[in-house]
């Protein structure tokens, strides 16, 4: 997955329950995008979401009966995403945090 994987990704808008507040989806796929683009760019420093335990956890408000995204197709985009991470994590080079 790349970083204009997920700018460009759309999820269908519903008015029933089991949505998910489609601001709060969107600034966090705004993250994810930038965190994406610094692991590609080579400045994992300027990762804004610091690995997939963060995409793991992220919980959105709920929309019932109010114009929201898909949860199911939001979830399982997030499962793809967190893998992504977590492989430009693992590639990552190893910083020395033991004084070597």
């Amino acid at each position: 997955m790349r970083s204009e994987d997920v700018r460009t990704k759309r999820f269908n808008a519903l008015k029933f329950d089991g949505c998910y507040d489609v601001q709060e989806v969107d600034q966090f796929l705004d993250q994810a995008a930038a965190t994406l683009e610094a692991f590609e760019s080579g400045r994992p420093e300027e990762a804004q979401i610091a690995g997939a335990h963060e995409v793991e956890a992220v919980k959105f408000t709920s929309r019932v009966y109010e114009r929201g995204y898909s949860a199911q197709e939001v979830d399982v985009f997030l499962e793809e995403l967190a893998d992504a991470i977590a492989r430009y994590k693992r590639s990552e080079p190893a910083t020395d945090a033991q004084g070597a």
